[in-house]
């Protein structure tokens, strides 16, 4: 199913970015 391949690596990739912010910019 194309949806879920599209939708796992962006919500990998939100997390990350999530991450990523929360720990640069506090």
């Amino acid at each position: 199913e194309l949806a879920s391949m599209l939708l796992l690596p962006g919500l990998i990739g939100a997390y990350h970015l999530g991450r990523r912010l929360s720990r640069e910019g506090r």
